[in-house]
């Protein structure tokens, strides 16, 4: 049926190249995007994947910032979950209910062809229902005591059931001040 794919991010202009880096260590993790590219996580060749309209994404500290997100490749005519994630679900340590945020959670109707788009509230800083240990902020800012910063976050879109990992695909983005 579907298979399960590494995710790549592909830059559309070429402004700059993208590099990750992370330190574990200290539950940290960044990604450079040329501020001109959007991200985009394709799984195989007409299988889908999901676009960010606007990366790195714009928001005030400590505040919220709308966004478009798009997909193509879900199941059609299914319910869709769209959330924001502190790992890609590529990482084998990846888990729902631990690395997503529910609040920031979207469930729009599928389309008939399985493609779509929403307008997803961005968070900066501890995720909103604030019983994770975790948060994505721009580069440089400072969390509270006991919040993970991350400055790579992922959006992910996938069908069904939250779970669905075989659907699930994700994009990364930054932060960065208005």
């Amino acid at each position: 049926m579907h298979q399960r794919l590494a995710i790549v991010a592909v830059a559309l202009l070429a402004a700059g190249t993208a590099c990750s880096s992370s330190d574990e260590s200290s539950g940290t993790s960044s990604t450079a995007v040329p501020p001109t590219t959007q991200a985009v996580a394709p799984t195989s060749p007409g299988t889908g994947g999901v676009i960010l309209a606007t990366n790195p994404v714009p928001v005030p500290a400590g505040g919220l910032a709308s966004a478009r997100v798009e997909w193509t490749g879900q199941a059609p005519r299914t319910l869709m979950f769209v959330t924001i994630c502190r790992k890609p679900t590529t990482d084998p340590t990846f888990e729902v209910g631990i690395d997503c945020s529910p609040f920031s959670e979207l469930n729009p109707n599928g389309t008939p062809d399985g493609s779509g788009s929403v307008d997803l509230q961005f968070f900066r800083g501890p995720t909103p229902e604030g019983d994770s240990p975790w948060g994505c902020f721009a580069a440089g800012d400072e969390a509270p005591p006991g919040i993970q910063v991350n400055t790579t976050c992922y959006v992910r879109v996938t069908n069904d059931v939250v779970l669905n990992q075989e659907d699930a695909r994700d994009a990364p983005f930054t932060i960065v001040d208005p």
